[in-house]
């Protein structure tokens, strides 16, 4: 079974179970647990690439969510990469959905909230994206 995501991604049924049940962690520590009461209080969610719905610059992404408003935003922790209507913007912005869209990836993340959007450390095989962004001259560290 096939479902249409709002950025025009094609999603598996599995796919988008395996990750709700990921996604319901992340929501739970962010939302329900008081990070300064539990500050080891972290989550570890593999992330298979066909539920990244969009990217919205070299440092921030959205994985599909089952509840309003149907995605939930990830900051790469550790990067800054160029804003919108900046020199280098659609580059890493390219470099980040390439990236992604490669194979599964893990999102850590305690918790911590930026502008919307959860802070977390993007990884594959022991190797960041925000290392591989700096590496290709798409970002700075932070």
């Amino acid at each position: 079974m096939k479902w249409h995501g709002r950025y025009g991604t094609t999603l598996d049924l599995a796919a988008i179970l395996i990750v709700a049940v990921g996604i319901v962690g992340l929501i739970c520590v962010t939302f329900l647990i008081p990070v300064a009461s539990f500050g080891a209080s972290c989550l570890t969610v593999d992330i298979p690439p066909q539920v990244v719905v969009g990217v919205m610059d070299g440092d921030t992404f959205a994985v599909f969510n089952l509840f309003p408003p149907g995605y939930v935003k990830i900051r790469v922790q550790g990067v800054n990469a160029p804003e919108r209507n900046t020199l280098g913007f659609k580059e890493a912005r390219q470099f980040t959905a390439d990236w992604l869209a490669q194979r599964p990836f893990t999102i850590e993340t305690c918790g911590k909230h930026t502008f919307e959007r959860i802070e977390g450390v993007v990884s594959r095989d022991g190797k960041t994206l925000a290392a591989a962004l700096i590496q290709a001259g798409m970002a700075k560290e932070e």
